[in-house]
């Protein structure tokens, strides 16, 4: 492809999904309106959550604090809690999201908070704890910016993964060491 060819290639490519944004996220939470992209990240996001449903957003660690992953979509798409995972490196992080996703999209009932899941990680339970609204603004930027036009809070709930064990950070002989690993978000 000659030189001319491959700038108008490059061009399309970078304003047919402008063109396009939004247009297949099927919301079913009322007062929920896709934001407008601004960038080729958010022209990303948007393309991938309006053909999958949903889109996991990662946090590099800074400093002591652990990175996370969080998910972006299942709210406005099937009225289910946002998921975030912490302590876990991405791509482990996003094979949790995408189990999630599966029990998500198939209209299963919402996790209730503290109680353990068996079938999401082989051999240990899962369980979930609500995300404490005062963690939104400096944990799930893209959060904000996706949910704008929202009146009311968006519901964020954090999988919680064991001790060597078995025991959650809630459980009588929790092992202390995973604490810093996996900082709960539910205060």
């Amino acid at each position: 492809m000659s030189k001319d060819g491959m700038t108008l290639f490059t061009l399309l490519l970078c304003l047919f999904p402008l063109v396009a944004e939004a247009k297949f996220i099927r919301p079913i939470v009322p007062g929920f309106e896709a934001p407008r992209a601004e960038t080729r990240l958010d022209v990303h996001i948007l393309g991938k959550i309006s053909n999958n449903g949903w889109y996991p957003v990662h946090v590099a660690p800074q400093g002591p604090t652990p990175g996370f992953s969080y998910s972006l979509g299942f709210y406005a798409n099937y009225g289910q809690a946002e998921v975030v995972v912490v302590g876990l490196p991405p791509l482990v992080a996003q094979e949790f999201l995408g189990i999630l996703a599966e029990r998500v999209i198939e209209a299963a009932p919402p996790f209730e908070m503290y109680k353990g899941y068996d079938g999401i990680a082989e051999g240990s339970q899962i369980a979930f704890v609500p995300v404490a609204m005062h963690h939104f603004p400096d944990h799930f930027d893209y959060g904000g910016w996706f949910y704008y036009s929202m009146d009311t809070d968006v519901p964020f709930v954090q999988m919680v993964w064991p001790d060597a064990t078995g025991k959650f950070p809630w459980e009588k002989g929790y092992d202390p060491v995973y604490r810093d690993a996996q900082p709960l978000l539910n205060k």
